[in-house]
């Protein structure tokens, strides 16, 4: 549970982020820089949490904490299913990882 002035709150969101015509060009380098982009959103976004960020050559994953102060959508699913399939984006062997319902 996180708290701030006038709420305390769990809100955790699973965003996917993908390519123009999923094209592979999220390589190493592309990857780095765009980890640290996403680092400097946390001077502008106070209380936005990143809890994991899983990336592959067409898609970036991202499991984060946002302040009910920010209009967005949520997910329900098991936080340890979500953060395992995050991480484990662009090791997968073929299509998309089977998520487990716990």
């Amino acid at each position: 549970m996180r708290k701030s002035a006038h709420a305390v709150y769990k809100t955790e969101y699973h965003l996917v982020w993908v390519t123009k015509y999923r094209k592979e060009i999220l390589n190493k380098g592309v990857s780095e820089y765009i980890k640290l982009k996403l680092k400097e959103v946390l001077k502008y976004c106070p209380g936005l949490v990143y809890l994991e960020i899983g990336m592959d050559k067409d898609h970036i994953h991202i499991h984060l904490v946002i302040p009910p102060k920010y209009s967005v959508a949520t997910v329900g699913i098991n936080d340890a299913v979500i953060n395992r399939y995050v991480r484990m984006q662009g090791e997968e062997d073929a299509g998309q990882a089977q998520l487990e319902l716990g």
